[in-house]
């Protein structure tokens, strides 16, 4: 009798197991390691108070500045990184990572030090999407804003 149960259990876990299972998608991930990016802040204007991020990191080390994101392709940022100078001390220093100077994508919050520095790392475990034709920017509260933006490109659908 414990073998036909254990049969019995085997054929239902393979059942389980076997079954499509709606509604989840697959992880997005990138394709290739050339999808993979890494895009630096420049001084270069984006808006009225917004510098891009937009001077892409390559693989031989050199770097490709204006970066957008290419047609039939999205950006999904995983990560964020930004320093601030010059921020008011002792308060809390926030960056806005927006598409273009305008739409929203995250909020970077850290509290300056004594002279008005601030650093913060956010990952975003789900990422947010940058659609083709697009930069990405930042721009802080108070100070001076450099950054860096992790992330990788997928074909939009």
């Amino acid at each position: 009798m414990p073998t036909r149960r254990l049969a019995i259990l085997s054929l239902a876990l393979l059942v389980v197991l076997a079954a499509p299972r709606a509604g989840r998608a697959g992880a997005l991930a990138p394709a290739k390691a050339s999808d993979v990016v890494t895009l630096l802040s420049t001084p270069t204007k984006c808006g009225i108070t917004s510098v891009t991020v937009d001077a892409r990191n390559l693989p031989d080390g050199t770097t490709a500045e204006n970066f957008v994101v290419p047609e039939k392709s999205v950006l999904v940022v995983t990560e964020v990184e930004v320093l601030v100078a010059e921020a008011t001390p002792s308060q809390v220093a926030t960056v806005g990572l927006t598409i273009d100077g305008a739409s929203q994508l995250a909020l970077v919050s850290a509290i300056a030090d004594s002279a008005g520095n601030a650093a913060a790392t956010v990952v975003l475990p789900n990422g947010t999407v940058v659609g083709a034709g697009h930069k990405v920017c930042i721009a802080a509260t108070s100070g001076i804003a450099v950054g860096a933006v992790h992330g990788f490109l997928a074909k939009a659908k």
